[in-house]
């Protein structure tokens, strides 16, 4: 395997983690979702 297709699934699997995370806090807790936001910003 070379190292631009480590790096690619490396990225594919970071993307898909990112996702699953917002889209979990975005119907768990939408109404703090901006509270989350704001905090995540500073």
């Amino acid at each position: 395997m070379t190292n631009t297709t480590i790096l690619l699934l490396v990225f594919s699997v970071v993307l898909a983690v990112v996702l699953s995370y917002y889209q979990y806090f975005y119907k768990a807790k939408s109404q703090s979702k901006w509270d989350w936001l704001l905090a995540r910003s500073y």
